[in-house]
């Protein structure tokens, strides 16, 4: 065994050793303080713009509002470096009309390429006396006093492309001022109408393969047509053509009793709008991480996130300095890269839909919902969605959070319910991105906010064992005033759900209109 010692000599003259674990000793400490520098250094690099919450929850951006990094519990999660903030502007979306990919789309050359289907106890015929357009429309008449018939008229196949947006409308206009035919409540609608079992007038379309097969089991309703049809009503709706789509057929379909029904205007166009990046400076103020960012078109974004005890508050504005009315779809949403797990993968994240079914989120570009299937061209993300309206399809989250697990974290999105608005709340596995979608107006007459349009949602870890649940419980303990009242519900009395689209509500509607009121249900 070797045995080193240092010899030194002391300022009396004196000799002494070093032995060699001491100076191991000396190293290994100097090389822990090496390491602890470098650990500091890397967290200062990753970035400083970071904000923690009081139970662990880490987010750290860009100084131009890009997610750099994201922690629960002391865990990164896997992460790109991406904005977190896109707009969409929909303002000028219903006058986007050319190019109209149907043909004869307004009647002119009466029923050429249309082709009458399912024709029972029903007339269809062009109609030269009523029409909003041109010379001509599409009547149909329902021809049973005692039941409804049933009839419905399709386009010639149009060319689509796989994964992009259409968007599909046209105008109808009742004889008697209202469409008999669905009723009940807007939970009997979302079971019946939209998933298929209960057809409705409306717009409707055939996905075909490039065998000219048909993709789903019969027609997708994309736009019902309101009960309340005195004057010509637009219905419109946006569908993302599903992966192996070739072809597009658009149908009208009637159900009527008694009653006639137009149709005119036609139009199938491919949706112009992206969703753009919104960028800019961020700044770190009074504990809180604050961005600006603008675009080209006259809108400020302002972003500010405050670090609570149990979440990250999430306060986003919106202001339009151009004085224009303006539809927005503002997106906020974490790119997490967490798609493509197996069933058997520890590491595998769920997207959970409600507190009884979860789903494996994977490298996939269809997510169907395990009970109620809706057709991906409606819903093709890991979403649990209703219509937010009836004329048209607007995808709005049935519930105001959303969560995912992996069995480890769990992360929670939610829109504050002091800022109560139509979102959607997702995962998009196309574009590996944990979303909420709000649908926001701005206009220069509303008085509370004037010019511009906010929304607050809260990001907040969640116990993985509960899954949905916890996000629930987390969110109602975190807002137990949200969830008290000293309220009699059975006090209130006259309206239930579903009022205006039974038969007394749309002649109620009619009534208010002949004395200048505007009704509308909530």
């Amino acid at each position: 065994m070797l045995n080193l010692s240092l010899n030194k000599k002391s300022p009396s003259g004196l000799r002494y050793e070093t032995p060699l674990y001491l100076l191991k000793v000396f190293i290994l400490t100097l090389f822990v303080f090496f390491l602890m520098s470098l650990c500091e250094v890397s967290s200062a690099t990753r970035s400083p713009l970071t904000i923690v919450t009081g139970n662990g929850l880490s987010l750290g951006l860009t100084n131009n509002g890009q997610l750099m990094s994201l922690e629960v519990g002391g865990h990164r999660l896997p992460t790109s470096q991406a904005p977190l903030l896109m707009i969409r502007d929909m303002s000028l979306a219903g006058r986007v009309s050319s190019p109209n990919l149907l043909f004869n789309a307004g009647f002119e050359e009466e029923s050429k390429g249309w082709t009458p289907l399912l024709i029972k106890d029903t007339a269809v015929s062009v109609d030269n006396t009523v029409k909003r357009s041109g010379r001509l429309s599409l009547r149909f008449h329902g021809l049973n006093s005692q039941e409804m018939g049933a009839g419905a008229v399709y386009s010639r196949p149009v060319s689509v492309t796989p994964g992009k947006l259409y968007r599909v409308s046209g105008y109808f206009l009742s004889s008697r001022g209202y469409l008999q035919g669905v009723s009940g409540t807007p939970t009997f609608y979302q079971d019946k109408m939209w998933r298929g079992s209960l057809k409705a007038n409306g717009l409707y379309v055939k996905w075909l393969d490039k065998n000219g097969k048909d993709i789903y089991e019969g027609p997708v309703l994309v736009a019902p047509v309101h009960w309340n049809a005195r004057n010509w009503r637009r219905v419109s709706g946006e569908v993302h053509a599903p992966p192996e789509a070739a072809e597009m057929e658009v149908l009208v379909v009637a159900r009527l009793q008694d009653e006639f029904m137009w149709v005119d205007d036609i139009s199938l166009v491919e949706s112009p709008e992206k969703d753009e990046p919104v960028f800019g400076s961020v700044t770190k103020k009074n504990g809180s991480l604050v961005q600006t960012g603008a675009t080209g078109d006259g809108l400020t974004i302002k972003a500010t996130y405050t670090p609570m005890d149990d979440h990250i508050r999430i306060h986003i504005e919106v202001k339009d300095n151009s004085q224009k009315e303006r539809a927005l779809e503002l997106s906020w949403g974490l790119p997490l890269l967490i798609t493509g797990s197996e069933s058997g993968d520890s590491d595998a994240w769920r997207w959970w839909d409600d507190v009884h079914h979860s789903r494996l989120i994977q490298n996939e570009p269809v997510a169907p919902f395990p009970e109620y299937p809706f057709p991906s061209c409606l819903s093709w993300k890991y979403e649990h969605v209703v219509s937010g309206v009836w004329d048209g399809w607007l995808p709005v989250s049935l519930y105001p959070y959303g969560v995912i697990e992996n069995g480890k974290e769990g992360l929670a999105l939610a829109v504050s319910l002091e800022s109560p608005r139509l979102v959607k709340i997702s995962y998009d596995q196309t574009n590996s991105r944990y979303e909420v979608r709000a649908y926001l107006g701005i206009s220069p007459r509303a008085e509370r906010l004037k010019n511009g349009s906010d929304i607050v949602l809260e990001l907040y870890p969640t116990d993985p064992k509960w899954g949905f649940r916890s996000a629930v419980s987390l969110f109602a303990e975190r807002h137990r005033g949200w969830f008290t009242t000293k309220r009699d519900a059975s006090t209130f009395s006259g309206y239930e759900r579903g009022y205006y689209s039974s038969k007394d509500g749309a002649m109620h509607v009619l009534e208010l209109d002949e004395e200048n009121f505007f009704a509308a249900e909530y």
